[in-house]
């Protein structure tokens, strides 16, 4: 018998609507926020699951 390694992984997405004048500037107003917990990703979050196995 061979032993595995065995990775989970969640995935939790969110969008949010920003005003902004181009893309990035939305990009690095939702990162700032982000980084000062003004948006903080839960379990109603949730997208999905994957599990990924290798031999040991």
């Amino acid at each position: 018998m061979d032993d595995y390694k065995v990775t989970i992984k969640e995935t939790l997405e969110r969008t949010i609507t920003v005003p902004a004048e181009t893309p990035e500037e939305a990009k690095d107003r939702v990162k700032s926020e982000y980084r000062n917990q003004q948006h903080i990703l839960d379990s109603s979050d949730f997208t999905g699951v994957t599990f990924t196995a290798k031999k040991a």
